[in-house]
Order: C-alpha cells, then structure tokens, then sequence
C-alpha cells in the first residue's frame, strides 16, 4: 500500500483543513463498487459518465478505471502538484508498457473550490479528507448534481451518513466500508 504522511503533503495546516493522508485505493474495492453499482438495478452504461476521481493522487485509480471501463471523459483532482506529477508519470508508464494512449485531464485544485459542468458524473472518492472538504464540494455541485443520475462510488465511507443528507443509497458493503450513492 502506497501511502504519504499528511502532514508531509499538506502541512500542519492542510490537516487542520481538513485533508489526510494519502494511500492507494484497492483496485479489488473499485471492482466491488462498479459490481455493486451494476446489480443496483439502475440503468448503467459508463460510457455516457464523465468520470472524476477526487483526491486521485498518484492517478492509480483513475488509471485503473480508465483502463477496464469507458467513460466520456476522464479527470483526475487533487490539491497536491507532486502526486498529480506522479499520476501523469504513472500514466505514462501505464502507456508505455500496453502499448495503448488513455486520455486522462489531470487537475490541480483543491476540490472545495472544484466545480463541474452539465452532465452525468462518476465520482471516484478513496475518503482522502475530512467531511467539512467533501461537503463544501458537494453544495458547490450539489445544483448540477442533483436529478443528474450521477453517482458517488465511495470508498472507505467513513462519511456515508452525513453524504446521504445529499443523495440516496444504491448499495453498501460493510464489510468493505464502499458505498455507491446516487444524486
């Protein structure tokens, strides 16, 4: 498991802000997410998704996605310029070694200041900060969200009950801690 001290990446102030440390999301559990999100009996076809994934780090998760399903588009946030460095390096090797090209936007911002556009969205989340960091996300899309048939798949939800203030749940795995959330 990849990981990075928060305090490391973001300074005392970045943790008091709200944002933990980084570790690399299980790729088994993003299977178990888009399982769970197949058998909810929602109509699902990534291909009409945009696919973003907050806090991508390193971008494994986002490459991972992007590698196994089709999204319309695929975006990788996070507030860190290093691990956004490491995900275009990781993209690249990932490139390189199956011999393939996979359009990835790699954004520097932090995600309490993210807006997104119209459309239908995957949202990627592996918990990389706090509720306050993830709520101010959610109101800021919350109009774009809401009624757009997009969908949260949410990993390690240690936020799921105060997330569910904003949408409904399709399916939970306890064991698991993942979650997939509809707006």
């Amino acid at each position: 498991c990849d990981t990075e001290d928060a305090v490391d990446l973001h300074g005392v102030d970045g943790i008091k802000n709200g944002f933990i440390t980084y570790m690399t999301a299980w790729l088994s559990n993003i299977d178990r997410l888009m399982s769970m999100t197949l058998a909810s009996n929602m109509a699902f076809d990534s291909s009409s998704y945009h696919l973003i994934d907050l806090g991508g780090g390193k971008s494994i998760s986002t490459i991972y996605l992007s590698h196994v399903y089709e999204f319309k588009s695929i975006t990788s946030v996070d507030i860190h310029p290093q691990l956004l460095e490491d995900g275009k390096r990781n993209l690249d090797e990932y490139c390189r070694m199956e011999g393939k090209s996979l359009c990835i936007d790699f954004v520097c911002q932090d995600i309490r200041e993210y807006l997104i556009g119209e459309g239908k969205y995957v949202l990627f989340a592996f918990n990389p900060f706090e509720w306050q960091v993830f709520e101010r996300f959610i109101k800021n899309n919350y109009e774009v969200l809401k009624g757009s048939d997009s969908l949260l798949l949410y990993a390690n939800d240690r936020c799921i009950n105060e997330l569910l203030n904003f949408s409904t749940l399709l399916a939970r795995d306890e064991y698991y801690n993942l979650s997939v959330v509809n707006f």
